[in-house]
């Protein structure tokens, strides 16, 4: 079997693969959405001290989603790392019954794109 060969960690001219591309155009397009939806249910769904405490925890989850998605963007090994736990959290997390086909599909998804993580981690690691 031929050897992968990956870009160096050092170099400029390596960037990341489509799919990683791809992985954060999404990202970004769900904050945005998640970003608006926040403003939207503020004084309207969410009232009080609960509700400021679950909009900010949902603006961190935004802004940590766009550390990430840098990370990824720019091949960053913690980046990879992160994601990877926490597309793993999540999906222990879905795993929890009972399941609706939506969580089904969701549970099929990470898995498919942690599957995905793992074929492309030699641009993150190196090997």
């Amino acid at each position: 079997m031929a050897q992968r060969s990956y870009p160096s960690r050092g170099s400029t001219t390596g960037s990341a693969p489509l799919g990683i591309k791809v992985l954060c155009g999404l990202s970004v397009i769900v904050g945005l959405f998640m970003v608006v939806g926040l403003v939207l249910s503020v004084g309207q769904y969410t009232t009080g001290l609960i509700g400021l405490i679950l909009v900010a925890f949902g603006i961190g989850l935004v802004l940590l989603m766009g550390v990430v998605v840098y990370g990824l963007w720019t091949l960053e090994t913690w980046a990879w790392y992160l994601v990877v736990v926490l597309y793993t959290a999540g999906t222990l997390l879905w795993l929890i019954p009972p399941w609706s086909v939506p969580e089904l599909a969701t549970i099929l998804l990470t898995v498919l794109l942690l599957a995905y993580l793992f074929h492309v981690r030699g641009y993150y690691l190196g090997s």
